[in-house]
């Protein structure tokens, strides 16, 4: 009689979570949950969810949500998709238990782990909050010398510049050697003293004011001296007919 009676509680029990899980499909399981119990939450999840576990006192909650909270990693398995709790310290987010993807805003991720401080070969990297390596600038070797000018021309001067300059392959990051000189200039002698390329028209009118300028300077000239003087403008015919020297110029000549 007593090993019926233990059957006998035991189907019941049996058909009681049956009955309750059943209605937890139909009414009481939340959004996400495919099934449900009143006393541990979500016991299975829907596809593209995922169960977390919560404790409370002695027991366990179960939630699905859409995406693991911070300090949780993604974790599958062949029947259920759940959040397993990363076990590195101020992390925010996992990617496997033990190695750190994202870590909380007052540390900088290295090598898996959450840091204070980095590396000397190290700096902190504020915008990404991780550990990047100390890099040094890096540039090419000189150009040649370029040719020699001045003002844009290589001619028509005695002395110019000539410049060279070399490119920068690798920048570099804070705490690092900075970039030297990429570009320097130094004096140099044209070769091209005078510039004979320039348009026949230009030379021209360089010729033509030339002779403006003497003309003017000529004439200025010829006033002064006619006011100085007077006698030459009277005997220019004297100065040009050499045959008015034989002619008497006063009186007592004459009379001889």
């Amino acid at each position: 009689m007593e090993i019926r009676r233990i059957i006998l509680v035991f189907q019941l029990l049996i058909i009681v979570l049956v009955i309750d899980a059943k209605r937890s499909k139909t009414n009481s399981c939340p959004k996400g949950c495919e099934s449900c119990s009143s006393f541990n939450g979500c016991l299975m999840c829907k596809p593209r969810y995922y169960l977390l576990l919560t404790r409370i006192g002695m027991m366990q909650k179960g939630t699905c949500i859409r995406t693991c909270p911070s300090g949780h990693y993604n974790s599958h398995t062949k029947t259920i998709d759940k959040c397993d709790k990363c076990r590195v310290e101020n992390c925010d987010v996992c990617f496997s238990k033990n190695y750190c993807s994202r870590c909380l805003s007052t540390h900088f991720f290295y090598l898996g782990k959450c840091v204070t401080t980095c590396p000397r070969d190290h700096y902190a990297d504020r915008k990404t909050g991780e550990c990047r390596r100390i890099v040094d600038c890096e540039v090419t070797d000189w150009s040649l010398w370029g040719p020699c000018g001045k003002n844009g021309q290589y001619c028509g001067y005695k002395w110019g510049l000539q410049a060279r300059t070399r490119d920068i392959v690798v920048k570099p990051t804070p705490n690092g050697m900075p970039c030297p000189i990429i570009s320097e200039s130094r004096q140099c002698k044209l070769k091209r003293r005078f510039c004979s390329d320039t348009l026949p028209n230009e030379i021209e009118k360089n010729k033509h004011k030339g002779k403006r300028k003497k003309g003017r300077k000529q004439r200025k000239h010829r006033k002064r001296n006619k006011q100085r003087d007077p006698e030459r403008r009277n005997n220019r015919d004297r100065y040009l007919n050499p045959t008015l020297y034989q002619q008497p110029t006063e009186k007592w000549d004459i009379v001889r």
